[in-house]
């Protein structure tokens, strides 16, 4: 009688113990590259799908072999990370309890565009790596916010008098 118990045990722990790891599950980033202003912050997507908790797994950022950013055993690790990034990255670790293994790097600068790849090594899946591509612009290209605005302003004004003039 007490062989019952502990089989309905067994088949709760299987079910359980697998935090939801699936084949299925897949590292998922946009396909189209991400352009970020020299100087700013930028945020480069990515996520697992569909969405479960990958706060204890391991997730690397790199730029073709250079270690961006390292989380490991529920923590940023700053000993592998290149340099070039130490104080500048950070994943949102409230947010990957759903998926979320997003890179926000601040002060983007040229050297950071290219090819970065987000793999988690420990992922049930046969997709554990995603990829995106950061295209890094001057700030000159994209002028003053002021230009924008005052640009934005002569084109409502334009609109608006065609629209008068219709009516």
């Amino acid at each position: 009688m007490m062989l019952a118990p502990i089989m309905v045990f067994s088949i709760v722990c299987v079910v359980n113990c697998t935090g939801g790891y699936e084949k299925d599950t897949r590292v998922q980033c946009p396909h189209q590259p991400l352009i970020a202003v020299d100087g700013q912050d930028v945020i480069l997507p990515c996520y697992v799908e569909p969405p479960i908790n990958v706060i204890t797994l391991t997730t690397e950022w790199s730029l073709n072999a250079t270690l961006v950013h390292v989380y490991r055993n529920r923590n940023d690790d700053i000993s592998l990370q290149d340099e070039e990034f130490r104080g500048r990255t950070s994943l949102f670790h409230e947010r990957m309890e759903s998926g979320n293994i997003s890179l926000k790097i601040s002060a983007v600068k040229k050297t950071d565009a290219g090819n970065y790849s987000c793999f988690l090594p420990k992922l049930h899946s046969d997709l554990k790596r995603g990829y995106i591509t950061l295209v890094v612009e001057d700030k000159e290209k994209h002028g003053s916010p002021t230009d924008s605005c005052s640009n934005m302003g002569a084109s409502i004004a334009v609109v608006s008098i065609l629209i008068i003039m219709v009516i």
